[in-house]
């Protein structure tokens, strides 16, 4: 319960969104320390005024609808396979690329805008002063922070070092997720990406959801 109670606090700060379902969200004047529960659903109790504690997932299956209402329904895509392919050696001996989606950008390279098809190549090397993010597609505070939670670039450059896989590869690839088209994923995004690793000979890529 103390987890809960720690991991929930952060949510202290007011926020309002339809797309949180109803019954995970409180406002009351809490007392520290204590918990309650509503709906099967444990709360944290956190000090001082009022606030409104909620919880993830936000629904954004009714956020997506809600965004395309003046056009022709939203088609979901519906994939009937996910083809798995073995790895032909250990992972320690592969050459591995890390492809985030979280909206990476290095040094003075374009920004990302909604419907983004573009990636960006960031330099293995790439200081973490040297990155920055822009995504309307999730709260950037913490990615801004530490961009190593959407970009784990310095953990893979360890595991690198490490033995643990057997080489990253330059450079590393991230583009903005929120691209509400498949067919500009599919016939633009996914190929170029696609042919940058195969051009780098690449075992495997790591891919990082933001």
């Amino acid at each position: 319960m103390f987890a809960q109670c720690q991991r929930l606090a952060r949510f202290h700060q007011s926020f309002s969104s339809e797309y949180f379902p109803k019954e995970n969200v409180q406002w009351n004047l809490f007392c520290e320390g204590a918990s309650l529960w509503r709906s099967g659903i444990s709360v944290c109790r956190v000090p001082q005024r009022h606030h409104r504690v909620g919880r993830m997932p936000v629904a954004y299956i009714p956020r997506t609808r809600d965004l395309y209402d003046d056009f022709t329904p939203y088609r979901w895509v519906e994939n009937d396979s996910a083809p798995f392919t073995q790895l032909a050696r250990p992972i320690a001996e592969c050459r591995i690329a890390m492809i985030s989606s979280g909206g990476i950008m290095y040094r003075d390279q374009p920004r990302f805008h909604r419907e983004d098809a573009s990636y960006r190549r960031i330099p293995i090397d790439a200081r973490r002063d040297e990155l920055s993010v822009w995504h309307f597609g999730y709260p950037t505070g913490d990615a801004e922070r530490d961009v190593n939670c959407v970009f784990p670039l310095e953990r893979m450059r360890e595991l690198a070092a490490a033995g643990i896989v057997g080489e990253l590869i330059e450079p590393a690839f991230s583009f903005m997720g929120g691209i509400y088209s498949a067919r500009k994923v599919r016939d633009q995004l996914a190929p170029q990406i696609v042919d940058e690793l195969k051009r780098a000979h690449a075992d495997a890529f790591f891919l990082v959801p933001a």
